[in-house]
């Protein structure tokens, strides 16, 4: 099939490779060589200049690949040759069962739809019958799809079902055209990494049984065996016509010729039948956080709700958008980020900016507190609109500030400025002010211009306590103060807030708050101790009334033995409310609040508010309180995914903090607050597939990522980074390469023995966490629970163990592809079952120690069959479920996959840009341009979202001269094009074959320190 134009084994591995330059660890497994014609094909020059020219030629090149099935169904309908396409879908489709009896449903059955068969290569007798029928249609035929009804055995229906299929990767590229390639792109020499993990059917095969062999027959459901169905009547075909003459092709039985009948269609006749309807189903992914004030309530943060065949074959982004301008990651510190945007971008290569707009969704921007910023904020011109007029600058003859700060690195500012009769002045816009903390300018971020108390009333849900406050009498309670104090103060707002008999921790929580009063409802019964550490905290922040619910003092003595508490008798809530009216009217209630983020904690700081374009400006100084591990503030301690999948049961991942599985009745913790602050910091990539894409389809993918970068690294790179800057934030596609390898197909799906299929959806879940406080910063893959992978046997028998074996593969590739997984924790060691008659003695809490909450919680809990470290010092675990045998590796985090560190973290006062991108480089496999620019669907909502937030905020953007703000724009634009121009690291599930040399040679080519850029 060689000859002296196609390129040789060790040039097409080059050829591969020269893809893998760009950005990942690639793992496939075994690619067999396939070919068109056994000839170089022609390449039609690419437009522009390298590297984009050079993209563009090897995308039109991987269109040859036997695998891409969508492009050669495209070729053969212009050349509306009915027998090719009859052989193309009959013969080179590999076909599955149509449900899970075999063939009971062959009129109607689908697995993966039409669009998902020439996808995968993989597609029912229904849905090559669409396809060719399609095909015709589309090449000028009158078609229609009909069924034959056929006197057939069970062993020859299983004849045709269960055998290898054999269609894989090739490219017909010439040698002179690669040294074209990497002349043009600069590459000096061969790049990129192709590790191959050999056997994997094998291997697969001998991790399952190695676990199995631990479980009964009976747990291995051996007594179970799959039914075999074969609906003789509904064997789908297509008719056409030619000319006047009805042509028939059968498609099921690979015997049958051209324009026959089967010839056990006794009859010789066909019927019609009805439309085909593919499945579909919703899809919902819901992000949720919980604060430290109420940690156990998870609030919604942002859902979406999206089609699965919105979803199949593409990606969903999530990111806590960090609302600063391209300008502002150039030239400021991480430590400026001080509130978030949640977003959910769906990318679709093959939809425009309008639909994916549609279908992406962005948050309301949160603070660190879990606040969302829009509900806090309190503007004059929306209370008033044009009743009143504002303020202006020029009123103002005094201004007084309040420095106020919180947790580390929070400071709130209350500012006084006041006209010549003393009174202050009202309606001023973020705009008007310009904050400076110790010399550097910082972002404040203003959250009200107006006159507007804040009260929190926090009440004792404990049954000692009265029914006026408890229920629906406190709800009353509020509703009544809220009435009377807004007859005085318009835009006052009252939150509530419940409580156990926990005085002092709820004390302590109350004075972190940025309220303006406390009222604390309480019939002084504590079960709880003073922290004497704490005792800067209890007396600081707003004023803390206690409500004495039942004018006792005994309990409330022995609070004031640690605390000193201003209390009112509240047996009487109207006399409640008309002192807290009083006490609101002998408190100095700013009009203004700010909240930024300090650079340093430590020290002293000076901050200074001016009035632009006056002379006017207040000082004030302020310290950091010194804070224990529990004393944080409110502030978001966990961060959690949940991923619904049709009618299956709801999927959580606990991303960041607090896990009430393992530590329910634990207090708020640094560590929490730092877990979460780093995920926010973080980003996430969401893949969705059936059995996953060819190599070629997913290889071109890539590069469409890769040439989506286009409209702003080539103004880049002609030294306008202005307009490289404004095309940047106009969006485009980012494809992290480690997907190229963890969505693919598991290898031997259909064989001489079993035939597996994905029943419901791949989710597969790439996240990217920066280090801020901790030591590592890391990348780790999480195979949800959706996939629904099932197996039928050729006898029927042993279905459970063979769905084990297959899915084992995915195992396997996680090892391949990261350091840290299921398979590298568990190596050689000895294990446990958690359904053993013995298993009792290691589930004691002697045994386990510290350690008990999670075995007990993860590994011993529930039905599935669990394997684990027999000393229980590692947590990983190995996991079967229980019903269909499908097998996952389960790290202690509960992430399904793998995952990769480095010892490298951001720096907080260093540029947004750099640093990101230092510690993508660090990683090395990673494409991911957080702090750069967004996903294509969301740009037009955020837009929205930065232009009400910039309307809050004081003056942004360092002071400097305009030179040296593009200096640090184009270095930033620099470190973003090195972050997507890669190594990638390709590791095959099996022998490298002369396909695979093919993809080598291409991977080599689509990245890499080229002379195009300097990295």
């Amino acid at each position: 099939m060689k000859d002296s134009k196609t390129i040789g084994l060790s040039s097409r591995r080059e050829f591969f490779q020269q893809i893998m330059l760009t950005s990942a660890g690639l793992c496939l497994f075994p690619l067999l060589q396939g070919c068109d014609d056994g000839n170089a094909i022609e390449i039609p020059e690419g437009s522009g200049a390298p590297p984009f020219k050079t993209w563009e030629e090897m995308l039109y090149a991987l269109q040859f690949s036997p695998d891409n099935y969508k492009a050669k169904r495209d070729r053969l309908v212009q050349q509306k040759d009915p027998k090719a396409m009859f052989d193309f879908v009959r013969d080179e489709f590999m076909l599955l069962p149509s449900d899970a009896r075999y063939f009971q449903r062959t009129t109607y059955g689908g697995m993966y739809g039409v669009e998902g068969a020439l996808r995968t290569g993989m597609a029912t007798i229904r849905e090559k019958a669409e396809i060719l029928k399609n095909m015709l249609i589309e090449s000028g035929f009158e078609a229609k799809v009909i069924t034959e009804h056929i006197e057939m055995t069970e062993e020859q229906a299983k004849d045709i079902l269960f055998k290898r299929h054999d269609v894989g990767f090739y490219l017909p590229v010439s040698k002179r055209q690669l040294k074209k390639w990497r002349k043009e792109l600069g590459v000096t020499e061969v790049n990129g990494k192709i590790t191959e993990v050999e056997n994997v059917v094998e291997r697969g095969r001998e991790l399952a049984q190695s676990l199995l062999q631990k479980t009964t027959p009976e747990q291995r459901k051996e007594d179970r065996e799959s039914k075999f169905m074969l609906s003789n009547n509904n064997i789908p075909g297509v008719t056409f016509k030619n000319g006047e003459e009805d042509v028939y092709l059968h498609l099921f039985d690979p015997k049958v010729e051209y324009g026959k009948m089967h010839p056990d269609n006794k009859n010789q006749n066909v019927r019609d039948t009805t439309k085909f309807k593919e499945d579909d189903f919703e899809v919902t992914l819901t992000v949720k956080g919980t604060t430290s004030f109420d940690m156990r309530n998870e609030k919604e943060l942002i859902k979406g709700t999206f089609k699965a065949s919105e979803l199949i074959g593409n990606q969903l982004k999530i990111s806590f958008l960090n609302n600063l301008t391209f300008e502002e990651q150039a030239s400021q510190g991480i430590d400026s980020i001080s509130t978030y945007t949640p977003s959910i971008a769906l990318q679709d290569l093959d939809k425009d900016a309008e639909y994916l707009q549609e279908r992406s969704v962005v948050g309301e921007p949160i603070t660190l507190g879990g606040e969302k910023v829009f509900e806090e904020v309190v503007i004059f011109s929306e209370v008033y609109g044009e009743e009143k007029q504002a303020g202006n600058p020029e009123q103002v003859v005094s201004m007084g500030v309040k420095a106020n700060p919180k947790v580390f690195p929070e400071v709130q500012l209350e500012l006084f400025p006041k006209d010549a009769e003393g009174n202050l002045v009202e309606g001023l816009s973020a705009g008007n002010f310009k904050i400076e903390d110790n010399g550097t300018v910082v972002r404040g971020m203003l959250r009200k211009n107006i006159i507007a108390p804040k009260i929190l009333l926090i009440f004792d849900t404990s049954g000692s306590m009265p029914r006026e406050y408890r229920g629906t009498g406190i709800k009353s309670f509020l509703d009544q103060m809220q009435q009377n104090i807004r007859e005085i103060y318009p835009s006052a707002r009252i939150e509530l807030m419940a409580t156990g008999s926990n005085v002092y921790t709820t004390h302590l929580k109350a004075a972190q708050t940025s309220n303006d009063l406390v009222l604390y409802a309480t019939d002084g019964h504590n079960n709880d101790k003073y922290l004497p550490q704490f005792k800067e905290i209890y007396e600081s922040g707003p004023p803390i009334i206690y409500l004495n619910v039942y004018d006792h003092k005994k309990y409330y003595d022995s609070l004031r033995e640690n605390i000193d508490i201003t209390e009112i008798p509240a047996s009487d809530q109207e006399a409640v409310i008309e002192q807290t009216k009083n006490i609101l009217g002998q408190l100095e209630l700013a009009p203004y609040l700010f909240t930024y983020n300090a650079l340093n904690r430590e020290g002293n700081h000076q901050v200074e508010v001016s009035l632009t374009k006056t002379s006017h400006t207040a000082q004030d100084d302020y310290q950091f309180p010194e804070v224990a591990e529990t004393a944080v503030g409110k502030r978001l301690v966990g961060l959690y995914l949940y991923v619904k999948i049709g009618n299956q049961r709801e999927n959580r991942r606990v991303l960041a903090g607090f896990d009430k599985a393992l530590e329910y009745y634990a207090q708020p913790t640094k560590k929490m607050v730092q877990e979460v602050h780093e995920a926010l910091l973080g980003s996430m990539t969401i893949a969705f597939e059936k059995a996953g894409a060819t190599t070629s389809v997913r290889l071109s993918e890539y590069l469409q990522t890769l040439l989506s970068t286009r409209n702003w690294m080539e103004p880049y790179l002609d030294g306008n980074s202005r307009e490289a800057v404004a095309k940047l934030q106009e969006g485009f596609f980012d494809y992290p390469a480690p997907l190229l390898s963890m969505m693919q197909p598991i290898e031997e799906s259909v064989n001489e023995n079993s035939a597996t299929y994905v029943e419901g959806l791949r989710v597969g879940i790439l996240r990217f966490t920066p280090a801020l406080y901790s030591e590592e910063s890391k990348v780790s893959f999480d195979y949800l629970r959706t996939a629904q992978y099932r197996t039928l046997t050729r006898n029927g028998k042993n279905w459970f163990a063979a769905n084990a074996e297959k899915t084992a593969q995915l195992a396997l590739l996680e090892a391949a592809n990261f350091p840290q997984s299921t398979y590298s924790e568990l190596d050689a060691l000895p294990l446990k079952y958690s359904q053993a008659a013995d298993i009792r003695e290691t589930i004691s809490q002697d045994f386990l120690g510290d350690d008990y909450n999670y075995f007990r919680e993860y590994i011993h809990r529930g039905g599935d069959y669990n394997f684990f470290d027999a000393q229980a010092k590692k947590k990983a675990f190995w996991n079967i479920d229980g019903n269909y045998g499908e097998l996952f590796g389960v790290l202690p985090d509960m992430t399904g996959g793998g995952g990769e560190s480095v010892q490298l973290q951001l720096e907080h006062l260093q540029s947004v840009v750099d640093e990101y991108q230092k510690v993508v480089a660090a990683l090395g496999n990673m494409m991911i341009v957080t702090g750069g620019g967004m996903a294509l669907g969301i740009v037009a909502a955020y837009s929205v979202t930065l232009v009400k937030l910039y309307a809050y905020a004081s003056e942004a953007i360092i002071l400097m001269d305009a030179s040296n703000l593009d200096d640090q724009v184009v270095h930033a634009m620099q470190g973003l094009a090195c972050s997507v121009y890669k190594e990638i690291t390709y590791s095959s599930l099996g022998p490298v074959g002369s396909g695979m040399a093919g993809v080598e040679n291409l991977i080599a080519m689509m990245g890499g320190d080229f002379s195009f850029v300097s990295c």
